[in-house]
């Protein structure tokens, strides 16, 4: 006589970042069933909005749904509040967050080890060009007139698709 273990089934709530790779685990074992909620609009690859996707990443906060637009904190308890922008949907704050790496100079990576630091940003960088002035959102615009001697940056994902 065989006994089978009884299947679970898991409820995650939040389909940011965390609960995506918790689920993703969790249904990698076949006793496991997974069901996966978020009170936003579903992120489909083939479907994604030009604001989530384009190169100014503020366009995403004001893209219908992607946010919660009723949250407001406060830095403290005598502050205004203000809104306190949060992801809606598949991938969460994620989904409209942004990062920028800066590579260092040679001198700063002396101690690790230049080249091993040189390939390891060789693998992370994907081939970009200058971004034209139509493309320069609010962000870069403040950065470029912070740093006048500063040369223009390439931010564009274009030529890295």
């Amino acid at each position: 006589m065989t006994s089978q273990r009884p299947a679970r089934h898991w409820i995650i709530v939040g389909a940011g970042s965390a609960g995506c790779v918790l689920a993703n685990r969790m249904s990698a074992d076949p006793d496991c069933r997974v069901t996966l909620l978020d009170d936003g609009p579903d992120l489909r690859q083939d479907a994604i909005p030009a604001a989530v996707d384009g190169p100014n990443f503020l366009d995403a906060l004001h893209e219908p749904g992607r946010t919660h637009a009723d949250l407001l904190a406060k830095r403290t308890t005598d502050a205004e509040a203000s809104p306190y922008p949060r992801g809606r949907g598949l991938g969460g704050s994620s989904a409209v967050n942004a990062m920028v790496a800066l590579r260092g100079s040679e001198q700063q990576y002396r101690d690790w080890g230049w080249s091993d630091a040189h390939r390891a940003w060789d693998r992370v960088q994907i081939p970009a060009e200058a971004a034209a002035d139509a493309e320069l959102g609010v962000v870069d615009r403040a950065l470029i007139a912070a740093a006048p001697r500063t040369e223009r940056a390439r931010l564009t994902r274009r030529a890295g698709r």
